[in-house]
């Protein structure tokens, strides 16, 4: 995760610096792959902690570092929305964690299409 953090983040100020809206695009996919990773992360935690292999505490503070590498990705994300903006003029919707339930189903992958309530397609 962290390597994978750390890859957005650089994606995301190479594309600040090169304006490069391209690249700044690709970040949102980009970060689709990390929430997958923190996903199956926790929940990989919290079945080790039921099945008595490590304490609740150690559990909980691995989620919160795993959540922290997420967020990296989701500021690496705005960052790259910006740039596409500065660029383009480009402007993302905004349905927030409307947009987010939608990006993942039940086994982390990303759903074929589905419409939000507007009717428009999701991205």
């Amino acid at each position: 995760m962290g390597e994978q953090a750390q890859q957005l983040y650089t994606a995301a100020i190479e594309s600040f610096v090169e304006n490069d809206a391209a690249k700044a695009a690709a970040i949102d996919d980009m970060d689709s792959y990390l929430d997958g990773l923190q996903k199956q992360f926790v929940q990989a935690i919290f079945e080790s902690h039921a099945a008595g292999r490590i304490d609740l505490q150690v559990a909980v503070q691995l989620a919160v570092v795993a959540r922290f590498y997420e967020r990296i990705g989701d500021h690496a994300v705005n960052v790259g929305e910006r740039v596409r903006f500065v660029i383009t003029g480009w402007m993302p919707e905004h349905h927030g964690a409307q947009r987010f339930r939608l990006r993942t189903d039940d086994t982390g992958e990303m759903p074929r299409s589905r419409a939000l309530p507007d009717g428009e397609p999701t991205p």
